[in-house]
């Protein structure tokens, strides 16, 4: 977890994975990793289908700020949510982030701001 979160933000960090977990089940298990800034220059997050015996998605966030770390967890959940086959074999942005992308994220985003039991999820 990101050494610059405060206890409280890294409690909020954790609600918000808990809840991706179990309400924004994807094809295979989610793994979360951070990574300092130095280490992921010009990304703020990356998802990535890891195949073998037991694939599952590795989403790598920047280590910044909570607020940032939301929003980019969020982003990088809904490629995890909508993957293709399509998509795991390109580098076209606009293929990455289509409809379906956008559909996943607006529910994510629904869930975790708007929704009054998920309150405080955001700053």
């Amino acid at each position: 977890m990101a050494p610059n979160l405060s206890k409280a933000d890294k409690a909020r960090f954790l609600k918000v994975l808990n809840i991706l977990r179990t309400e924004f089940k994807c094809a295979f298990p989610v793994k979360i990793r951070t990574l300092p800034k130095e280490k992921f220059l010009g990304y703020y997050g990356l998802t990535q289908l890891i195949d073998g015996k037991e694939p599952y998605f590795l989403i790598t966030i920047r280590r910044d700020s909570y607020d940032v770390m939301f929003e980019t967890t969020i982003h990088e959940w809904s490629h995890a949510l909508c993957w293709t086959l399509v998509q795991q074999h390109t580098t076209d942005e606009i293929l990455w982030h289509d409809e379906s992308w956008g559909i996943s994220y607006s529910k994510i985003y629904s869930r975790l701001i708007d929704n009054s039991s998920a309150a405080k999820c955001s700053a």
